[in-house]
């Protein structure tokens, strides 16, 4: 019937209760896509928490990047990555120049919202008149929430300057196509689906990665030559 029915969970046990709610689930009715993406969502946040502590990645949080990918698995890598780059762009030139003209917060926001949405429908267009299938059989809620993170973007360009923005902006985009080509992998796939429990190891990965007070793997490289310095220090 499905990768849900590959494992023998006809009584409910310990150790194989989220499968027997993910059968249930199906059985009802319940999309499995859905169910992948609500189990997928740790894990993404494991990989994100690893890259920030670990790597070293700052990103935009932890919310920003993970949904984000969970955007990219909904409307396909090639849209998403064209609705992100175009909000952004759109969003940052609507700023720049409500920027100009003196009014409240909110009122400017609404106005660079507007104009976001107005590029978006701008595209529609064009994907209608191209006759592109897999732009015009996306859903609407991941194209809203993606207009809607234009806030966000906005808010860390005044915050923290279009330099630091800009480097920010890309380590999130870079981490939410590998959480999306991660979630992506058929194989992945077919384990959390079959074995659900598995999810509950992000716990377990993420208390040892929150225990971790060493140099992050970007620093190391960055600090490489003064960590090589100390080392012949230390050997003298």
């Amino acid at each position: 019937v499905g990768l849900h029915t590959q494992r023998d969970f006809s009584t409910l046990k310990v150790w194989n209760f989220m499968s027997y709610l993910v059968g249930y689930m199906v059985d009802k009715g319940v999309p499995l896509n859905t169910i992948y993406l609500i189990l997928i969502l740790p894990v993404i946040a494991t990989v994100i928490a690893f890259s920030r502590q670990v790597i070293g990645f700052r990103a935009l949080g932890i919310y920003t990047p993970s949904i984000i990918a969970v955007l990219f698995l909904i409307t396909g890598l090639k849209y998403g990555l064209a609705i992100f780059v175009l909000t952004l762009l759109v969003g940052t030139l609507g700023r720049l120049s409500a920027r100009k003209v003196r009014l409240a917060y909110l009122p400017r926001m609404a106005m660079v919202i507007t104009l976001v949405f107005l590029a978006v429908f701008v595209m529609f267009v064009l994907g209608s008149y191209f006759n592109k299938t897999g732009l015009l059989e996306m859903t609407i809620f991941p194209i809203l929430v993606m207009v809607l993170l234009t806030e966000k973007f906005i808010n860390v360009q005044i915050e923290r300057g279009r330099k630091r923005a800009a480097i920010l902006v890309l380590e999130t985009l870079f981490l939410s196509v590998v959480c999306y080509f991660i979630a992506n992998w058929l194989l992945l796939r077919t384990f959390v689906l079959g074995y659900p429990e598995v999810i509950f190891l992000t716990l377990i990965i993420n208390y040892f990665v929150g225990k971790w007070t060493g140099l992050r793997l970007i620093e190391m490289y960055r600090f490489r030559k003064v960590i090589k310095n100390v080392e012949i220090s230390e050997k003298k």
